[in-house]
């Protein structure tokens, strides 16, 4: 899938844990992220386009897909 490109402003992946349904509700719209996300999760479950190319992509898995780890020390 082709990913295009949006202002610097605007790219952000957005994760959001849900409690009650228990799972990980993501949204990409930086392009380099959703790529990444697609070859780990496979295709995303709803897609926002704009001239032929996706522009949001959104992702919905289990919540022991998503791990939290300490900062790497600088």
């Amino acid at each position: 899938m082709g990913y295009g490109s949006n202002s610097q402003d605007e790219m952000e992946v957005t994760i959001r844990l849900d409690r009650e349904d228990r799972r990980a509700h993501i949204c990409s719209t930086w392009p380099e992220w959703s790529r990444k996300l697609e070859r780990l999760s496979g295709s995303p479950k709803q897609v926002t386009e704009r001239d032929g190319k996706a522009t949001s992509a959104f992702w919905v898995g289990p919540l022991t897909a998503i791990r939290g780890r300490r900062p790497a020390s600088p």
